[in-house]
């Protein structure tokens, strides 16, 4: 029509007005980069309310009015995709390639393989040029405050490494919001450190013109007003105030709004703050909980789970600060100059805890359905042109192309000159090369409404999206877990209460629990493990989609076809199946120039050093490896450590000997230990019961009969059946992990080992049996033996390991150097001190398994 021209036709003129003004040296807008973490498509109140038809999202349980507000003023990204999980998508991000082109998987921080200088590590490889450093050379000062997740070994992998002025966060998939602790409640897996041992490492860490390293103790105490913590615990046990003061997400929200009252306007502002909100675990302070449940209340809607409540809780918490640092922009008069950019890393998970709901899309994190990796985007600010607001998008958008359309704004290429000159030594060498930048420059398309993506987009090695006559499709192939639809409440009551009160007996369980970067499955019958992931399997042909018609995926075109026809059907003209059949012959197309083109380097293995350097920081996680080749020396790059006090030099010290005895086992001792674990907390309630994290129906308590709400309180929820099973993990325990490898394990350094595993799971298995002993009857007595009665029956923890779990801390200490082959040439806790006074530093590949 011809108002429709009229209005593209300003469009494009405002567009192409944008591009000359960049172009003729005027300055370039600050940049607001806003990056949710796990962020649910229908816990945005934006897509909730179109979702039911326009109702208000208080009713659903979602209240986001800043984000909703300025999706109003500026340009909905309809067709915003991500990678399916954490680290993929921010590597995406960071370096302008698609996941498949730079990493597919959530490697553990602590990997490296020495024989690749460049690739060999977790997250990005060394030589792919950062945003960071294309926004330092479009004339920006660049920070990064929160999340980063994109590898840590060494300095280069670090957001400084990756071009920022300033970082303020931690650099694993999460950590624990009250105390940075990296538990496995917080990482969902265990590492080669067992996660610090009794009293977690912490994952915080700072850099700027004047420090390199860990956020200390003593400026975390300073950062939170006395409130924080340094034995583990939580401060956000302390009451409301503590809470508040020491909640990770508000010291992040201080930093930022720090950056942007410091900075000089004159010169452009690129800040990324990047939430470790709506990731597991789900905490947030009470008075966040108190104030959604009111507003929900008196909406007249309600929750119906505990996880659901916190989740909404924790989305406005995150709205909260948005808004607070789009009113620090305006205060400064910098806000008519700025370029908000918002998205989610991947969809919301909807597995136990994750809790999200991404209705009515289907699946959630970890899948390619679009509710894995179709996220919540826009793009905002007083900078957008007048005439693109209040509009929605539905062009084809990648995490990858803001690498080629931010820094474009200061007139920078995306093109990465550093990774060319570094594969003609990769090459040399016969190890795998780096891929080009795949990311595009999409601002004109987003201020137009025209397509930036007409080639189509791969999402993984396993999808991807194509628009063919005007429709848009997506192929899917192999098995994908969480393939199902949700509601407009979820989580919700109905999957406690059926088919019967208790657990989620038909999942959906976490598909991602490792253990030393190995899988730890949470049931041992396949079919069962994959009907609790709800899993589906769409074949190497795959399963075909007009998400365009059909954006909840509910028809595969392919669905049905009879005599082993390649032509789609359910559709209507011959016209759209000739489109469809197009649309079907180039995504295989595209999916095998993927897999053909996977940049798959051999990352190796989770290094000792990585412990040694967390001990070293005085139990912060940080960079542990040098790079001889590149003249990158790790502890030079630190600035000064003060020595550890010889306390915590004595704990580390059996800390440290336990994981050397790791590194020499491989993976196996410490899984053999946790899978003994699991049917444990399996039978006390579910495999995340006791890191506290289980939801809890609140519509329908007699739904939660066999639920544990606290696992360290057991009370009635101590059956006998409980106690036997916590009997035979404790009696079995010794003779399952002497078995595993060359059988000279002892009894005495498996307690060792189970104790330090209880610390990072936090739960005292054996305190919980004594608990349970005590208050339902029979069960383990101090010394050892079982009580007799009913359980007589059950096999006896042996008289060494009964001994051993009583003895002293420094027997301890010795217990453990007997996990390690061969004798010591050095006193553990003279080696602990010589790292924290600048020693030498054994090398890395001198500790490969």
């Amino acid at each position: 029509t011809r108002p429709h021209r009229a209005m593209l036709r300003l469009l494009v003129i405002s567009a192409v007005t944008v591009a000359s003004a960049v172009g003729r040296g005027q300055d370039p807008p600050h940049v607001l980069f806003l990056l949710a973490d796990d962020f649910g498509w229908a816990n945005l109140g934006r897509h909730i309310r179109e979702a039911t038809g326009g109702a208000d999202p208080l009713t659903h349980g979602v209240h986001t009015p800043t984000l909703d507000g300025l999706i109003d003023e500026g340009v909905l990204l309809d067709r915003h995709y991500a990678y399916r999980i954490c680290s993929p998508s921010r590597s995406s991000l960071q370096t302008g390639r698609l996941a498949p082109h730079v990493n597919t998987k959530n490697t553990g921080v602590a990997a490296h393989n020495p024989e690749d200088p460049v690739s060999g590590y977790a997250g990005i490889p060394i030589n792919m040029t950062g945003l960071g450093v294309k926004m330092r050379q479009a004339g920006y000062r660049t920070h990064l405050v929160g999340k980063w997740d994109a590898g840590m070994a060494t300095p280069a992998h670090t957001p400084e490494g990756r071009g920022y002025d300033s970082f303020f966060g931690f650099f694993q998939h999460a950590n624990d919001y009250w105390t940075h602790g990296t538990s496995l409640q917080s990482t969902g897996e265990l590492d080669n450190c067992l996660n610090g041992g009794r009293v977690p490492f912490r994952d915080l860490f700072r850099t700027n013109s004047t420090y390199r390293g860990p956020v200390t103790t003593e400026e975390l105490e300073a950062l939170t007003e006395g409130t924080f913590r340094d034995d583990g615990a939580s401060c956000g046990d302390d009451g409301a105030e503590a809470q508040r003061l020491c909640f990770k997400e508000e010291l992040f929200r201080r930093e930022s709004l720090a950056v942007i009252r410091a900075h000089d306007a004159r010169r452009p502002l690129f800040l990324m703050h990047s939430f470790g909100l709506l990731h597991t675990p789900l905490q947030v302070p009470q008075g966040h909980v108190d104030r959604i449940d009111a507003l929900v209340r008196e909406a007249g809607g309600h929750f119906e789970t505990r996880n659901q409540r916190l989740y909404a809780a924790m989305a406005f918490y995150m709205d909260e600060v948005v808004s607070d640092l789009v009113a620090a922009l305006k205060q400064r008069g910098m806000w008519e100059r700025t370029l908000v950019v918002f998205t989610s890393d991947n969809g919301g998970p909807v597995y136990q805890p994750g809790s999200a709901n991404n209705f009515p899309l289907k699946g959630g994190k970890y899948a390619d359905w679009e509710g894995g990796v179709r996220t919540n985007a826009f793009v905002s600010g007083g900078w957008l042109p007048e005439k693109a607001r209040g509009r929605v998008h539905s062009g084809l958008v990648s995490i990858a192309d803001w690498y080629a359309t931010l820094p474009a704004l200061g007139g920078v290429s995306a093109e990465d000159e550093a990774s060319e000159k570094a594969n003609q030594w990769l090459k040399a060498r016969g190890l795998a090369t780096l891929p080009p930048v795949d990311g595009v420059d999409q601002l004109q398309p987003m201020l137009t409404g025209t397509e930036g993506r007409p080639h189509g987009l791969v999402l993984s090695t396993k999808a991807a999206l194509k628009r063919v006559g005007g429709s848009l499709y997506k192929l899917v192939t192999g098995v994908q877990p969480y393939s199902r639809h949700l509601s407009t409440a979820y989580p919700n009551c109905s999957i406690y209460c059926a088919p019967s009160p208790g657990y989620l007996q038909d999942g959906p369980d976490f598909v991602d629990f490792k253990c030393v970067d190995h899988p730890v499955p949470f049931r041992e019958d396949p079919a069962e493990a994959s009907r609790a992931k709800w899993e589906a399997d769409c074949g190497e042909e795959g399963c075909l989609f007009n998400v365009d018609a059909d954006p909840s995926e509910h028809v595969d075109l392919l669905a049905g076809q009879q005599g082993g026809s390649e032509q789609p059907q359910h559709h209507t003209t011959p016209a759209q199946r000739r489109h469809a059949a197009s649309a079907l012959a180039d995504l295989r197309r595209m999916l095998a120039q993927a897999l053909a083109t996977e940049f798959a380097p051999d990352r190796g293995h989770l290094q000792l050093a990585a412990c040694e350097a967390a001990v070293a920081n005085g139990g912060v996680y940080g960079p542990f490896a040098s790079v001889p080749d590149f003249a990158m020396d790790v502890d030079a790059w630190y600035s000064p450590r003060e020595p550890l006090p010889m306390a915590d030099s004595a704990r580390y010290a059996a800390l440290l000997a336990a994981a050397e005895s790791i590194q020499a086992n491989g993976a196996s001792l410490v899984t053999a230990l946790l899978r003994r674990v699991i049917p444990v907390l399996t039978q006390l309630c579910d495999p995340v019961s006791a890191l506290s994290v289980m939801d809890v129906c609140l519509d329908r308590p007699d739904c939660n009969a066999e639920i544990c709400v606290d696992p360290l309180s057991l009370g009635s929820a101590c059956s006998d059946d409980v106690t036997v099973n916590l009997a035979q993990w404790v009696s079995g325990i010794v003779d399952e992990v002497s078995a595993v490898g060359d059988g000279t394990i002892s009894a005495e350094a498996v307690v060792k080992l189970k104790e330090l595993l209880s610390g990072a799971v936090g739960v005292d298995l054996d305190g919980i049996a004594l608990e349970c002993d005590a208050e339902d009857g029979p069960g383990i007595g101090d010394d050892g033996e079982a009580h007799h009665g009913h359980h007589h029956g059950r096999r006896h923890r042996s008289h060494a390991a009964a001994e051993a779990s009583h003895q002293s801390a420094a027997d301890a200490d010795l217990a453990a150097d007997e996990l390690h082959h061969g004798h010591r040439h050095e006193h553990e806790h003279d080696r602990v001190r010589r790292h924290h006074h600048g020693g030498s530093r054994p090398r890395t590949a001198q500790h490969e398994p």
